[in-house]
Order: structure tokens, then C-alpha cells, then sequence
């Protein structure tokens, strides 16, 4: 992404929103209900969840809590991976305290496993549903993230560095 509104346009004071037709019917459907909300410049999702797109957009925006849908610390070595470009959502925090929807989301990354950016956006699903966001919304979510990913050409066997905070032993 750089800028929403490459993605997104507002047409004849309609809520319009442009998106690939590589989603399949349920989550065209879902995308097409996704609002753009005019004053803040940020993606809502049809539960309410705020989907800021890259990490950048929820800092502008002022939101905390934002969560990075592929672990930072497990890619951030990746060439031409950029923490304030990759894709976040914004859940109810802080990540700390014990029963917050990214506290739950942590947790889940904070499990073993990892490798390869193929078990990262598996880990990054279970950690979307673990916070609560609907089946469907977390698809979208990891897809919207494989977007980023690809772009700078990583693909599913590319290798990622397992987190100092990942239990080795499960």
C-alpha cells in the first residue's frame, strides 16, 4: 500500500471501495461491506474491528494497540521488509494485560513453531481468532498481508528467524 487511496476511492459521495477479485465469493462479499471511514482515513471491518493496513496508518491515526498480523520479530530481517509498511490491525490492549484481545493475540505467537513465512501466517490466523476477530475478517487480514509479503517478494518456504520469545519446547 501506499496511500488508501490507491486501493480505495470515494465516488459520487457514495462509499465505493475497489478491491482484486482473487477473493473468493464470501470474502468478496465481506470486502465489499468494509467502509471506509472518512474521518479518520482508516478501514473499518464489518465487526468494527479497525484495519489500518500498514502500521504507519494506525500510528497516523493515533490508535494504539496496533497488531502486526505476520510477527515483526519473525521477519524483520527479510530483505525489503518494513516494520511501519507491514500490514496491522488495531485490537483492544495493551498487549500485557492478561485477557485483552492482543494480550490473547501475543500469546498465540508467543507458541512454538514458526520457519518459514508459510507457518508465520498460520500462527498470524490462529492469533487473529484467538483475539476474537471473526473467521472470515482474519482471512482477509492474512491475505491483505500475503499482499504486502509478496510484493517484496517472499513467498510461503521463504525462511524467517523464530522469535526470542517463541516457547522451543510444546
Amino acid at each position: 500500500f501506499a496511500s488508501v487511496s490507491e486501493d480505495f476511492s470515494l465516488a459520487n459521495s457514495k462509499r465505493s471501495l475497489h478491491f482484486d477479485q482473487e477473493f473468493g465469493n464470501l470474502e468478496t462479499e465481506l470486502i465489499s461491506k468494509i467502509q471506509l471511514n472518512q474521518t479518520q482515513d482508516l478501514l473499518v471491518l464489518p465487526s468494527g474491528k479497525v484495519y489500518g493496513g500498514p502500521h504507519t496508518y494506525l500510528i497516523k491515526n493515533k490508535r494504539k494497540d496496533s497488531h502486526h498480523i505476520i510477527q515483526d520479530a519473525a521477519v524483520k530481517d527479510l530483505p525489503y521488509y518494513s516494520r511501519e509498511q507491514a500490514i496491522n490491525v488495531q485490537l483492544e490492549g495493551p498487549s500485557i494485560r492478561i485477557g485483552t484481545e492482543h494480550y490473547k493475540a501475543t500469546q498465540v505467537q508467543r507458541k512454538s513453531g514458526g520457519g518459514t513465512y508459510g507457518i508465520e501466517r498460520r500462527i498470524g490466523y490462529r492469533a487473529l481468532r484467538e483475539a476474537g476477530i471473526k473467521k472470515e475478517e482474519a482471512r482477509i487480514l492474512v491475505e491483505e498481508a500475503d499482499k504486502y509479503f509478496n510484493n517484496i517478494g517472499i513467498t510461503k518456504e521463504t525462511q524467517t528467524r523464530l522469535p526470542g520469545n517463541r516457547n522451543k519446547t510444546e
